[in-house]
């Protein structure tokens, strides 16, 4: 598997690089400070998955993750974040893997770097449904959240919204383990959560979503250890 890390602080850098070949040797892991060193030096490799700063000293993470999503559109990529208040600009660029907060923990790392090689591996990586009867196929890892309304579910990406005339029930079933349903109107993919705060969710887009109180202490188990705060 072949690994890019991004980011303007060397330290930084290396201590993400060193994690990574720690927990995977047999991985190729190039670690850069800017894009100039990637044109410059691997212009022809491909990635599986980028590691991107958000915010670098000379240039936009954001307009880097985009060029890379259009030079190698199979990558994974994850943003790290060292500041909340622009994660939501991702959202109207382009579709990321997820996102990581600093000070990074090797277990988030670790949970993407696996999550990314259980998808290349797995077929049933999609989700498949019927709207104004076309079928339609969606990554599960590009669904942010779903919600629903009565009969109805809307299918939030990070891109677009679908909506199909199903209960929630009949599709959550088969979702992967980093979806929780935090309230019976909302299945919340726990890779585009960037804040909980007082029972609510903020989602990469922007969205509050509520944690029911029934819900609450099965949410809370489940969004820390997802972010690594328990084993």
């Amino acid at each position: 598997m072949k690994i890019l890390v991004c980011d303007d602080e060397r330290v930084i850098v290396d201590t993400v690089c060193d994690m990574i070949t720690e927990r995977y040797p047999d991985s190729f892991v190039i670690g850069i400070q800017r894009m100039k060193e990637l044109v410059d030096s691997y212009s022809e490799e491909v990635f599986d998955i980028v590691f991107m700063d958000i915010v670098l000293e000379s240039e936009n993470g954001i307009d880097m993750g985009l060029y890379l999503s259009k030079k190698m559109p199979d990558a994974k990529i994850v943003f790290i974040s060292g500041y909340q208040n622009r994660v939501s600009e991702i959202f109207f660029s382009l579709t990321p893997f997820g996102v990581i907060d600093k000070p990074i923990r090797p277990e988030m790392l670790y949970r993407y770097i696996e999550a990314a090689m259980s998808e290349s591996e797995n077929p049933k990586s999609y989700f498949t449904f019927n709207e104004k009867g076309k079928e339609k196929k969606v990554r599960y890892s590009d669904i942010c959240y779903m919600e629903s309304s009565r009969e109805k579910v809307f299918v939030n990406t990070t891109s677009t919204q679908y909506h199909i005339y199903k209960k929630m029930s009949d599709v959550e079933k088969d979702f992967p383990d980093y979806f929780v349903k935090c309230h019976k109107s909302y299945l919340v993919n726990l890779r585009y959560v960037v804040e909980y705060k007082k029972q609510i969710f903020t989602m990469i887009d922007g969205k509050k979503i509520n944690v029911a109180r029934s819900k609450k202490e099965e949410t809370e188990l489940r969004y820390y250890k997802f972010k690594g705060g328990i084993s």
